[in-house]
């Protein structure tokens, strides 16, 4: 699948489960330099992405692929660069951490803590 179908792709599956709160299965992106396109579309996504990890009413196993996107989005200097100042990522996975810090050893805590660590610095 090329990088423009697959942003499509992963689009509607954001738009699908704002709409119905149904999560849709979403794969891996692997597409480097992407968010320093400047182009629209992975704009849209990132955003989306982003919107619906920091939604305390997303499902904890969708936030979860969400952050591994997000963390495999973070490839380069720039990338993530790019994820803490344009797109506020780091707020974003803090209120994560926050909504669900009440389960201790919460398995989504542990999986951001170094994602944090990894747009941060």
């Amino acid at each position: 699948m090329d990088v423009t179908t697959c942003l499509k792709s992963l689009l509607l599956a954001i738009q699908q489960y704002r709409d119905s709160r149904t999560a849709q299965h979403l794969s891996g992106l692997k597409c480097e330099q992407l968010l320093s396109s400047a182009q629209v579309l992975p704009s849209e996504c990132v955003s989306g992405l982003v919107e619906l990890a920091g939604n305390p009413s997303t499902s904890p196993t969708l936030t979860s692929s969400i952050i591994s996107l997000l963390s495999q989005l973070a490839c380069d200097d720039q990338s993530r660069e790019i994820l803490h100042s344009s797109y506020n990522l780091t707020s974003t996975l803090a209120a994560v951490i926050h909504c669900h810090s009440n389960t201790p050893g919460e398995a989504l805590v542990l999986q951001v803590s170094p994602s944090i660590q990894l747009v941060c610095c």
